[in-house]
Order: C-alpha cells, then structure tokens, then sequence
C-alpha cells in the first residue's frame, strides 16, 4: 500500500503533471542563513508542507553557529567557506 503511493507520486513527479507532492504531514524547523526579503517570499511562497521557516540575515560562521542549535534542518543561501569548527 504505501510503496504504491510512493509510485503514484513518483509517476507524477516524472510526467511533469506536478512540480511537487507533499508525502505525509511531517513538518519541520528549519533554520535559513544568508537570507534576502526576496528569500523569504520565495521559501514561503513554495513550502507546501508546512515547514516552519526561520530566516536569518547573518551568515552561518563561528560566531552565528550558535543560532542554529535545536534547528533539524539548516539551509545555507549563499556561497561561504565554512570550515569543521562551525
């Protein structure tokens, strides 16, 4: 039963019929770096789980790394070097 629902959803994703289908009703916190005001409208224009969105102008480095604590999810929008100690 779910590996069909897994296929039916995959089969629309390949047609091009859709663009995206939410699977299940998990959502959750995620934590974007280096964001724009555009970033924001765009991420919550097209989230269509749900997820709760926490947008941060700073980048992610040493002294910001601290932010993301607690957050299962980090997206990072801009290219920066981060090294093993973040």
């Amino acid at each position: 039963a779910e590996g069909t629902g897994l296929r039916t959803r995959t089969a629309a994703l390949a047609s091009g019929t859709v663009k995206s289908l939410p699977i299940g009703k998990k959502t959750m916190r995620c934590l974007l770096f280096s964001t724009k005001p555009y970033d924001r409208a765009a991420f919550t224009a097209t989230d269509q789980r749900g997820h709760t969105l926490f947008f941060q102008p700073s980048a992610l480095h040493l002294d910001t790394a601290a932010l993301a604590d607690g957050f299962p999810a980090v997206c990072l929008l801009s290219t920066i070097a981060l090294t093993a100690r973040c």
